[in-house]
Parts: C-alpha cells; sequence; structure tokens
C-alpha cells in the first residue's frame, strides 16, 4: 500500500496518527453544548472521586452571576471561574 517500506510499528503509527487527524476533524465540525441547572445562590462545585477512593485535594468553583439566571434556573449567558 504505502510506497516505501515499513515494520509493524510504523503502520500502527501511521494509523494511530490518522485516526487522531480523524478524530479532532469530527471534534472541529461538531457542535457541543451542555446545560446545567443552577443553584439559585448561583454557586456551582465540581469535584470528583474515582472507582478507587481517590478524591480532588481542590473542588472547581464557578459563580454565576444571579442576573443571568431564568426563572427555569437555568444559566442563561456567561459562566466564569470564581477566583
Amino acid at each position: 500500500l504505502l510506497p516505501i517500506s515499513t515494520t509493524r510499528g510504523d503502520r500502527l503509527f501511521i494509523g494511530l496518527l490518522g485516526c487522531a487527524y480523524l478524530h479532532l476533524l469530527v471534534i472541529g465540525v461538531s457542535d457541543w453544548s451542555i446545560s446545567i441547572d443552577v443553584p439559585r445562590d448561583g454557586k456551582l462545585v465540581a469535584s470528583a472521586t474515582d472507582d478507587a477512593g481517590n478524591a480532588e485535594q481542590t473542588a472547581h468553583r464557578i459563580a454565576v452571576s444571579t442576573s443571568k439566571i431564568a426563572e427555569n434556573g437555568k444559566a442563561a449567558g456567561t459562566i466564569t471561574a470564581a477566583r
């Protein structure tokens, strides 16, 4: 298939590289969005714990301006990270 001599490792690398480019293409042309219910106080806290029980040491805290929270509790506008 290729006009040069290759090893199995070369062909694996070329295949993985092709898959990576295809994946980036799919991400680039896809429209992704997320909808999060925001508490009335506008403060979101996210942390994670894996299956082994290891927990994040520092939780991620995000504040949403309460003027940007719609009647249904959804954030309407930009969410910015709190310091």
